[in-house]
């Protein structure tokens, strides 16, 4: 029986980690944008808003869609966020940014889609 090379096969776990993480907020970004339901691992859709790991992250309020990072400026909240109509985000230097202009992670923005 041989051992199995670990090197190889951790950038085939990173891929799939990705890939699932990707669909996630993919599949959660439709059901957003579209007032549907969702629940898969960490994030939900629920009342139309967007929660990951129970932090509202997205709502909709006046016909207007409003996000926030919840104070927790990671990948997995800025992916899921990006994967909604008229929002990028990024964090440059340490400074995220909503549409090219710097956010605070802790505050609501208004996203014009």
């Amino acid at each position: 029986m041989g051992f199995i090379n670990v090197t190889i096969i951790k950038p085939f776990i990173l891929v799939c980690v990705l890939s699932v993480m990707t669909q996630i907020g993919e599949n959660a970004g439709y059901a957003f944008d579209n007032g549907c339901n969702f629940n898969q691992a960490n994030t939900s859709v629920s009342a139309g808003a967007l929660y990951l790991h129970g932090n509202k992250i997205a709502d909709h309020l006046n016909g207007k869609t409003v996000i926030s990072l919840a104070g927790w400026d990671t990948h997995t909240t800025k992916e899921r966020l990006n994967n909604l109509r008229g929002v990028s985000i990024h964090t440059k230097d340490f400074q995220p940014y909503l549409n090219g202009e710097p956010i605070d992670s802790s505050k609501w923005y208004v996203v014009n889609p």
